[in-house]
């Protein structure tokens, strides 16, 4: 997320105009490497939410808005659902994993364009999804290999940079190798491999399913970048979400923010002027 700092502290044109920049606040998640490492269960994506409501309050933000993808989306959707006093509004860059739409006698049955969306997640899942799985299930037995081998390490986010990106298989095209050694290193030098693992397991203990009369209220703005992981279709993330904002991007994938900070930036401009701060 640091790259998109200077696309956002600083003057930008929204229709012609414009506007003022925005102060930027870029929390690190709890047992990741700039964080200290959760010593007890529950720090989850909910709970961490609740932390970061009270980071803003001791900023003395009263009202903000907030972005997330990947676990950020989760973390960022808790906080908007729990605090919408607060939240002026919510962009996301992915929807998060254990999202769940209400799916009662009284709801919308699912769509021949929403089947094939949960077809398509499946089949990722058996192909794509061994990682999660360990990630949820044995996450202490993965973490003592990846923490005893730099290779192994490297090897594990790589991966993950080169299949999840917009680079059509030549890494270079998307990440400089500096950007990825220094994130590799990051995990590497704080030895926090096994400590990020952890928020996997937790989302499985609260995942984020919505039941009939709950609802994400706050303007609500998705950007759909490429080469994202499966993304559902834009009736499926009403179900929950108030969408006022839903735009594709040309290029880009689940790192979007560090591959093309600057698209990535024009997309939150767009949002958050379009809405009434």
């Amino acid at each position: 997320m640091l790259e998109l700092i200077p696309y956002l502290t600083t003057p930008s044109l929204y229709d012609g105009h414009a506007e003022e920049a925005f102060d930027v606040i870029i929390p690190s998640l709890p047992g990741f490497a700039f964080s200290s490492k959760p010593t007890r269960p529950g720090v989850g994506s909910k709970y961490v939410a609740t932390l970061w409501a009270k980071l803003m309050d001791r900023l003395d933000y009263e009202r903000y808005l907030v972005q997330g993808g990947d676990i950020g989306a989760g973390v960022s959707t808790w906080l908007a659902f729990m605090y919408p006093e607060r939240v002026m509004g919510l962009h996301l860059n992915y929807i998060p994993g254990s999202y769940k739409p209400p799916l009662t006698p009284n709801t919308p049955s699912v769509s021949e364009e929403e089947q094939a969306y949960l077809d398509i997640v499946a089949e990722w899942l058996d192909r794509e999804g061994a990682y999660s799985a360990l990630h949820r299930t044995k996450p202490e037995t993965l973490a003592f290999a990846l923490s005893d081998s730099p290779t192994g390490l490297a090897s594990w986010m790589v991966e993950k940079f080169q299949g999840w990106s917009d680079c059509d298989g030549d890494i270079e095209r998307s990440f400089s190798l500096d950007h990825i050694l220094t994130n590799i290193s990051i995990y590497w030098f704080t030895n926090s491999i096994a400590s990020s693992m952890r928020i996997y397991t937790e989302g499985t203990k609260m995942p984020l399913h919505f039941t009939e009369d709950q609802r994400v209220t706050v303007p609500t703005g998705v950007s759909l970048f490429p080469k994202e992981l499966p993304t559902p279709p834009r009736s499926w993330v009403e179900r929950a979400y108030n969408i006022t904002y839903w735009e594709k991007a040309n290029k880009g994938g689940h790192f979007a923010a560090m591959e093309n900070p600057k698209l990535f930036a024009e997309h939150l401009n767009h949002f958050f002027h379009s809405i009434s701060i």
